[in-house]
């Protein structure tokens, strides 16, 4: 078919501009795999393990007990989507995701919260946010605390929409189905669940090796302008693209509201990361980047119109 003979003749390419643009590959996956280590690892890998055996010996279930009642009764949900979203916001990409499949796989909570969970609550960390994005591609800004409020309200904002649209069956009915699918099973073994937390870190750095050969590439381009170049690494890989648009000579608002907006998103490569965990429970990558991609501009739109007001 046609496909197929298109998918081959890309893939012949591949090697061709590896090789034609051999230094840049290079840098670009060096610098990937700097970041990776030195940045996602430390931050990343302690977290994952602690999510593992929290998923693994069902501590879930009693974690919930304490905020699940308002996220029942208030917006009609399963009572683990109070614990997806705390994990999600407190530990950063990819772990919203990952913690939504997770729950998804356990029976905790049904296909479709699943799929609004992976999306909104799969959100930069606050270490992340402030120890990177705040002070060091936008130190000294004068309006820092709105930006941390608008930035972590704009996917609750995105949350409640989606929340009122989505179908949501009988309390009742949804609880029996969630008791039907829910199987008691021992705990995994330790070993298991450190290769698990260990195959986790290994996808995010190959993601990040490869967009990070893809920006140095692009980059390169000579009909490729810097702006453009700056705009694209962002929307592939955001921790060297905001630091590529915090460069360009851009208005001040400007600047800010793509970083802000850039990094609500995620960046493609962290959609990758989060396709590979969509998959195993065949959730939907389109409606994934459509609430990553409202999420952003929801993000954007509130801080052009703060400093519209300011």
């Amino acid at each position: 078919s046609m496909k197929k003979h298109l998918t081959s003749i890309l893939l012949l390419l591949l090697p061709a501009v590896l090789i034609i643009y051999a230094p840049q590959a290079v840098r670009g996956a060096s610098a990937g795999l700097v970041l990776w280590f030195n940045q996602v690892l430390p931050v990343l890998f302690p977290f994952a393990l602690i999510l593992q055996l929290i998923m693994s010996v069902n501590a879930l279930s009693g974690i919930s007990c304490l905020t699940g009642p308002i996220m029942q009764k208030c917006l009609h949900l399963s009572p683990a989507c109070s614990f997806c979203l705390l994990a999600g916001f407190l530990c950063g990409f990819p772990m919203g995701t990952a913690v939504s499949v997770q729950a998804l796989e356990n029976g905790l909570i049904s296909s479709k919260e699943a799929q609004l969970l992976s999306g909104v609550c799969n959100h930069a960390s606050p270490m992340f946010f402030g120890g990177y994005i705040l002070d060091q591609i936008l130190p000294d800004h004068p309006l820092h605390s709105c930006l941390i409020l608008i930035f972590y309200a704009s996917p609750f904002l995105w949350f409640l929409l989606r929340c009122f649209f989505l179908h949501h069956p009988p309390a009742s009915v949804r609880d029996r189905a969630v008791a039907k699918n829910t199987r008691p099973s021992a705990p995994l073994p330790f070993r298991t669940i450190l290769l698990n937390a260990s195959e986790l870190m290994l996808k995010i750095g190959v993601c990040m090796m490869i967009f990070s050969i893809l920006q140095a590439i692009i980059g390169s381009l000579p009909f490729v302008p810097a702006s453009l170049s700056a705009v694209l690494a962002l929307f592939l890989e955001i921790t060297s693209g905001s630091a590529a648009v915090r460069l360009l000579p851009l208005q001040l608002c400007l600047k800010t509201s793509l970083i802000m907006g850039g990094t609500a998103f995620g960046g493609l490569c962290i959609a990758f990361q989060s396709f590979a965990l969509l998959r195993t429970q065949k959730l939907s990558c389109v409606q994934y980047l459509a609430d990553k991609s409202a999420v952003g501009m929801i993000t954007a739109a509130l801080v052009w119109i703060l400093y519209q007001i300011v």
